[in-house]
């Protein structure tokens, strides 16, 4: 397996060296953040999951109904320039075939940024954001009427985050309530409601796969592309990606400033899309617009070679202080969580600037802060707190 991954770099020591030396160097800081006053973000987002208000509707429901007109207004905007027919969903149940350049011209049309960013968000966060906002109502609310009506909000949130018809959207739905689950009972979801809700994250975007490429739908075919996602598109096509990354510069030698958008802006150098290059050298899908998204590790290193290690370890430790941002919204501490781990696995395949702006990190902190003004905040003093915070479970009082 290593020998097919990397056979083809001509220094395969530097690529080890790379991700060792970040891995390392990741876990020590990280470990020695434990002492330092990082930590009680950390302690604080936990002991707010263990407050009843976590699981209190009551407190999110003004800002999830705000949340619903939000999305709405979107969702209008997107449909004034994007007919739902040009969307990539449409494409998916009447001509799947078709669902690639569907999706191609959909992006297209939207020519504006502000509303390329603005439906991005919806599709990564406010959704997600609002389908565990209607699970926690969901699971807690007694009242018939308003249960049905959180459904449909839960519906819609579904709906906008697999609008544009991507394997990764189906698969976010389900993940994002197995999450939901995970965190609102406290580590502790059951193991037959995990398993569930992982192999539903596995099997439709499978079947997305299948009807894209017009293959028979059989258990046999199902298995053998379930195997292929889930081995080879989770674990290994990152790392193929990455070892692309490294014969680029081996090639063509190192970029710089210029692979890196927000640095271009203020050095005024070209611009060079190295997901885009190395997507069109490597991949060769036959789609111009093509990108072979990799990890901020190796997009890094295409800049600036080893430095990329001291770069990204400075800036996964600068997301992880996002933590201290739920703790100033302790009533909406599940979603946000939600939000946060979510994110977080999204870095596999994106750089940080990206992460933080198009990916959604930057609304985190807009978020805490509406949820706190929406409803009560309950603040928790860090010096009451547990010197350790898993040392009492009790669970999440409904």
């Amino acid at each position: 397996m290593q020998s097919e991954i990397i056979g083809d770099l001509t220094r395969p020591d530097d690529f080890f060296l790379l991700v060792s030396l970040f891995s390392v160097g990741l876990v020590t800081l990280l470990a020695l953040s434990i002492s330092i006053p990082d930590y009680v973000g950390a302690k604080r987002v936990y002991a707010s999951l263990s407050r009843s208000t976590a699981m209190d509707f009551r407190h999110i429901s003004p800002m999830t109904w705000q949340m619903v007109a939000l999305t709405a207004g979107i969702a209008a905007l997107y449909f004034a320039t994007v007919p739902f027919r040009e969307t990539g969903l449409y494409a998916l149940a009447t001509d799947p075939i078709g669902l690639t350049e569907a999706r191609e011209r959909s992006l297209k049309l939207v020519s504006s940024p502000t509303l390329r960013y603005i439906s991005s968000w919806q599709f990564n966060t406010l959704s997600p954001f609002l389908l565990v906002a209607a699970y926690i109502g969901v699971r807690v609310v007694k009242d018939q009427r308003l249960r049905w009506a959180l459904l449909a909000v839960g519906a819609w949130a579904g709906f906008n985050m697999i609008l544009i018809g991507s394997r990764a959207g189906f698969a976010l739905v389900p993940l994002t309530l197995v999450l939901a689950h995970a965190v609102a009972t406290r580590g502790r979801p059951g193991r037959a409601a995990v398993a569930l809700g992982v192999a539903v994250a596995a099997v439709l975007p499978t079947l997305v796969t299948l009807l894209r490429e017009g293959r028979e739908l059989s258990t046999s075919i199902l298995l053998q592309y379930l195997d292929l996602i889930g081995l080879g598109r989770v674990f290994l096509t990152p790392v193929r990606t990455g070892v692309h990354y490294f014969q680029y510069v081996e090639i063509g030698g190192l970029i710089g400033p210029g692979a890196i958008r927000p640095l271009t802006w203020l050095i005024d150098v070209p611009y060079v899309n190295v997901a885009r290059e190395v997507g069109l050298r490597y991949i060769g899908t036959g789609v111009e617009s093509v990108l072979a998204n990799a990890n901020f590790l190796f997009a890094y290193y295409a800049a600036f070679g080893m430095g990329a290690v001291l770069l990204s370890i400075v800036g996964v430790y600068l997301l992880d202080a996002f933590t201290l941002f739920l703790a100033e919204a302790p009533t909406a501490v599940v979603p946000l969580l939600v939000l946060l781990l979510l994110k977080s696995a999204a870095l596999s395949e994106t750089v940080l600037t990206t992460a933080l702006l198009t990916g959604g990190f930057l609304l985190i902190p807009v978020l805490a802060f509406w949820a706190r003004s929406t409803g009560p905040t309950n603040p928790i003093d860090p010096s009451a707190l547990p010197s350790d915070p898993l040392a009492s479970r009790s669970p999440v009082d409904p």
